[in-house]
């Protein structure tokens, strides 16, 4: 099980050094801003690595929300794992983020939690 976690802007690139040494049976998570614009339009962070590294991604929406760390300071928040493949690897998530303060949920269909988290993003 793979999470990425750095700058959107650089993922494009590493996934291009990590092309063929991974196994394909890996799981992935993004815990990334999903989405970047670019000049071909918006471009989703977790499809870009579903796409060139052949796995399974899932994304965490909202934990990288900085002006709201209700996360680090264990208060309650509530966040979901979008899927589109497998909502038992997604569950598997799940129970790897879950926290008494921080409850997880799984989703299907990740590329509209994607654009909606965006969305709210640049309205805040």
């Amino acid at each position: 099980m793979l999470v990425f976690v750095t700058p959107h802007q650089f993922m494009e690139g590493i996934c291009k050094m990590l092309v063929g040494k991974i196994r394909p049976e890996a799981e992935g998570i993004s815990v990334i801003k999903d989405m970047e614009m670019k000049k071909e339009g918006p471009c989703l962070i977790s499809k870009l690595i579903t796409d060139m590294l052949s796995i399974n991604c899932c994304v965490l929406m909202g934990a990288n929300i900085a002006n709201e760390a209700r996360i680090a300071v264990e208060k309650f928040s509530e966040e979901k794992i979008g899927y589109q493949h497998s909502k038992e690897v997604a569950q598997r998530w799940t129970k790897l983020f879950s926290q008494s303060y921080f409850v997880v949920s799984a989703v299907s269909f990740f590329w509209n939690i994607s654009y909606k988290s965006a969305e709210e993003l640049v309205n805040d």
